[in-house]
């Protein structure tokens, strides 16, 4: 499977989860005896944002803790430039 069909292979199965939930959430209240529009309206409020649930599992992969590696590498490597460069002056 090419990449970029993972990709939309894992973003359906977050989207199926996140719907899941909400009908499953819609559905507890409505058998508490609420109204099924508002058990949905409620339902989501709860959830909160759900774009924002959706791309955390995006930004959270292998690429982002790549991107956060060299960060954190390059932030290293710029101290101890800083250090070396500050220890020459004081020679």
């Amino acid at each position: 499977m090419a990449f970029w069909q993972r990709g939309k292979k894992h973003r359906d199965e977050i989207d199926a989860e996140i719907r899941s939930h909400l009908q499953m959430a819609a559905r507890d209240r409505v058998e508490r005896g609420e109204a099924a529009q508002q058990a949905d309206h409620a339902a989501r409020r709860e959830f909160g944002n759900v774009g924002l649930v959706q791309e955390v599992p995006a930004t959270s992969g292998v690429g982002a803790g790549c991107k956060t590696s060299y960060k954190t590498f390059a932030s290293a490597f710029a101290c101890c430039a800083s250090l070396l460069a500050s220890r020459s002056r004081l020679c």
